[in-house]
């Protein structure tokens, strides 16, 4: 299979016409409490498209614990409110220090590969198109499980992490992760998902997995601050274009977007990074900020998604404290409006 067989389809959406849907993973309101339900009814309320619900709200709602009735009542819930569950995301973190499906730990994998696909077979049966990972290093353990907890849900563990700024993977790493991947692309591909991984940097490296497990089903999710953590490593500074010409190097492989937004704080001391690869003196110190308040060029950011063809959601995930999700969200929707109607684009 080709490797952008999946990728968003041609439209009466693209070209001068280009409209774009937005929506938010609900880790804004799992950090404070607030259920599901509230989640969906407040998206609902404040004018958005989707929602990409979090794992952690996948684990207060145990939805795969439901029978099967009560889960048909959930979707014709949540279609009744008109919110598209568009994505779910499977970050492995969630279930404990250093948990990832490419562990070298057998139990560990096993465990992970197994969570991964339970969020697989769950954004099918609600209709989901994409799931969302990280993909740690495969040097990771975390294997202590609470006793009485389904397995999927770590509660402790070691954390044996390598690097990535001081050293290469491995030999047996890279083949790990294509093992890892491989196994859950076919999984997902083979209920209709996508499965979007939330990695991109070194370029050149991923890009040879990718052709390496080589699945259709196998994408990218582009989170706005990896490229800000990349452009920050390498050069101190955010030097512009750095999101558009990620953009175009993805292409085809863009499958879902997280919008994150940041400011550089100079008068933040600088956190060091000691044996680094790049050599850098400093990481320059930032703060996040609502989607559009930062530095970010969204201008040329949503330009490059039109220009690839890139359909699917423009999803805002924010990790403010200092701001209620019901406000803070309210803003951050305003502000990519704006930016998608600066852009020549419009909103669905």
């Amino acid at each position: 299979m080709s490797l952008g067989e999946l990728s968003a389809p041609a439209s009466e959406t693209q070209g001068e016409n280009m409209v774009y849907r937005i929506s938010v993973q609900s880790n804004a309101y799992t950090r404070y409490g607030y259920t599901l339900g509230y989640t969906l009814k407040n998206l609902h309320k404040l004018g958005y498209d989707g929602v990409e619900v979090d794992c952690a709200h996948m684990k207060s709602t145990r939805l795969w614990d439901l029978p099967v009735s009560q889960r048909r009542t959930l979707r014709k819930s949540i279609q009744d409110l008109g919110i598209e569950l568009e994505a779910l995301s499977c970050h492995n973190h969630i279930l404990g220090p250093g948990a990832s499906f490419t562990s070298s730990d057998p139990k560990a994998r096993q465990i992970n590969m197994d969570f991964n696909k339970h969020v697989m077979d769950i954004a099918a049966e609600f209709g989901s198109q994409v799931v969302t990972t990280h993909v740690p290093s495969p040097s990771i353990r975390s294997v202590e499980l609470l006793a009485g907890m389904p397995a999927e849900w770590y509660t402790r563990g070691e954390e044996h992490s390598v690097g990535r700024d001081s050293a290469p993977y491995t030999d047996d790493e890279r083949k790990m992760i294509v093992q890892g991947l491989g196994e859950c692309a076919d999984y997902a591909g083979d209920r209709g998902v996508v499965f979007a991984i939330e990695v991109y940097d070194p370029w050149d490296f991923w890009k040879a997995i990718f052709e390496s497990v080589a699945s259709s089903a196998l994408k990218l999710n582009l989170h706005v601050s990896q490229v800000w953590r990349v452009m920050l490593q390498e050069r101190g500074i955010i030097v512009e274009p750095s999101l558009p010409d990620t953009v175009r190097e993805i292409g085809s492989l863009l499958a879902h977007t997280h919008l994150m937004d940041y400011r550089a704080r100079a008068e933040i001391p600088p956190s060091g990074f000691q044996g680094s690869a790049r050599q850098d003196p400093y990481m320059p110190a930032t703060v996040e900020v609502i989607p559009g308040a930062g530095e970010c060029d969204w201008i040329s950011f949503l330009k490059a998604l039109k220009e690839i063809g890139y359909t699917g959601y423009l999803t805002i995930e924010t990790h403010r404290m200092d701001i209620v999700p019901e406000i803070e969200l309210a803003w951050a929707l305003g502000n990519v409006k704006e930016l998608l109607a600066r852009a020549g684009l419009k909103k669905e």
